[in-house]
């Protein structure tokens, strides 16, 4: 699969220019009609002969205004062992094919949870739970008008925005009306309806201002009283960092070192609470137990020249968070670089002192104590809580693509491949136990096992209230340019 050069194609052909506010679809005499075929956009390169016929993945039934139907996932011949689960949906009632949708590009599902993943919109789960219908495939959504929303997330290809895919189902009718590369970093479940905010790109960590966020390009998709969907981009208001985004948890910095931002000395770690009533920001190290800073701070939609008192308690919305300090001037500026759901970069913007740019990682819940183990305990191949990566599935693909070291040697002879290795996170976070299970060269099996050992801690799995050890297998890719590593 020519997969280096699809990417650009991809990238250039995703980002439509939208209206400002569009109707994606209507109803129009029992039809659903989509009013701009743009988006919907496929990715299909291979000829329908070579990956035909389609192999099944997987048949499932559901309900929808009391209504049964059917889905048949499959995946293209032969390309069982690439990225993502499957690449073909179809949609039956009462045994008549009514929705037939293919693209290259993939979706995920049980798979990856046998992976040691987790299945389509899982970080929503708890309050989407609550108003729709989770499978190992898709999402359920009930919409207003005997509408329903089927929605299916893409598979992920290194730092790629995964594709988001909608399917509107009504009066035992079904249509395509959204198939375009947006990331869901917000999902605000309602009742029979749903708003997202919706990312182009990912952000790119490093050194240096070629590693900013690429303008992150906020929109949002939200359905309407008549079952319907409208889709526009953020005002600028709306696309400033909230202070409900601030105080909602903890952030977690570790001081950067040759290592990165995650390096093993626990000392150096530092945790940030925003206060939202009083606007005061709190530093600590749990490490030492004591308060290193508190101040307060207010958010600012430009640089400021000293600190606004005013504007404490006040300001909810801006692009710097603006801090107290009576060592400098009596302000610090940190300008916010780029923002996530689980992520926040901060560069410092300071007169005095040079600028430098920090990532912090939001702490939802404090790891229970992790109760004394040892390797006789009952490792489980999933559990009620899996472990999870800090800042999410898309950080652990970064932090690998950022991480992995190709052995020199392994170059210069022209060795890749794709390795497969387990692991097991124990009850306090850790990679533990790698263990090669297809190798592919000695030289690419010792550097698998070095960048599992080199992880930072996971938020451990939990069974029953209680952390487990949970095991995780997982390929890690070996590509030198031009290579394919297609078997």
């Amino acid at each position: 699969m020519k997969k280096a050069l699809f990417l650009l194609l991809f990238f250039s052909v995703g980002q439509i220019f939208f209206p400002c506010r569009a109707e994606i679809y209507s109803f129009v005499k029992g039809k659903i009609q989509r009013n701009d075929t743009s988006y919907v956009v496929t990715h299909h390169e291979w000829p329908d002969e070579k990956v035909k016929p389609y192999s099944d993945v997987a048949t499932l039934s559901f309900k929808a205004n009391s209504e049964t139907y059917e889905l048949k996932l499959q995946n293209y011949k032969g390309w069982e062992g690439e990225g993502g689960d499957f690449r073909v949906i179809k949609l039956y009632h009462k045994g008549n094919l009514i929705l037939e949708f293919v693209d290259e590009e993939a979706w995920i599902g049980e798979k990856v949870r046998e992976r040691g993943g987790v299945t389509p919109f899982n970080e929503f789960s708890e309050e989407v739970g609550k108003h729709a219908t989770y499978n190992d495939y898709c999402l359920i959504y009930p919409l207003e008008n005997n509408a329903t929303a089927l929605l299916f997330e893409g598979y992920s290809w290194s730092s790629q925005v995964p594709l988001l895919t909608i399917i509107v189902i009504r009066d035992n009718k079904a249509e395509v009306v959204f198939n375009q590369p947006w990331s869901v970093e917000f999902f605000n479940a309602k009742p029979k309806g749903f708003e997202l905010v919706l990312i182009a790109n990912f952000l790119q960590w490093g050194e240096g201002p070629e590693y900013d966020i690429w303008g992150a390009d906020r929109h949002k998709l939200y359905t309407t009283p008549e079952g319907t969907m409208k889709f526009e981009k953020l005002s600028e208001e709306e696309e400033m960092c909230s202070l409900d985004f601030l105080t909602k948890g903890t952030w977690e910095f570790r001081f950067s070192t040759e290592e990165g931002p995650f390096n093993k000395d626990e000392s150096s770690r530092i945790e940030v609470t925003y206060s939202t009533t009083t606007q005061t920001s709190i530093l600590k190290s749990p490490e030492r137990g004591e308060i290193v800073h508190h101040a307060r701070y207010y958010l600012s939609k430009t640089l400021q020249s000293s600190f606004d008192e005013s504007k404490v308690g006040k300001s909810l919305r801006g692009n710097y968070i603006c801090v107290e300090d009576t060592a400098n001037n009596g302000i610090n500026n940190y300008e916010i670089k780029g923002y996530t759901s689980d992520i926040l970069t901060l560069k410092l913007v300071n007169e005095k002192n040079p600028t430098y740019t920090n990532t912090f990682f939001r702490i939802t819940e404090n790891p229970k104590e992790a109760k004394e183990e040892t390797e006789t305990d009952k490792v489980y191949q999933t559990a009620e809580k899996m472990p999870e990566f800090p800042g999410g599935k898309q950080r652990l693909l970064n932090w690998m693509k950022e991480n992995i070291q190709y052995p020199v040697e392994a170059q210069k002879e022209g060795i890749q491949g794709r390795v497969i290795i387990t692991f097991v996170i124990n009850k306090s976070g850790k990679a533990v136990e790698p263990l090669i299970i297809q190798s592919v060269d000695p030289l690419l099996d010792k550097e698998a096992i070095r960048l599992i050992n080199s992880m930072p801690k996971w938020k451990p799995g939990e069974e029953k209230g209680e952390p487990v050890r949970v095991k995780f297998t997982m390929p890690i890719n070996f590509r030198l340019s031009g290579g394919n590593l297609r078997k």
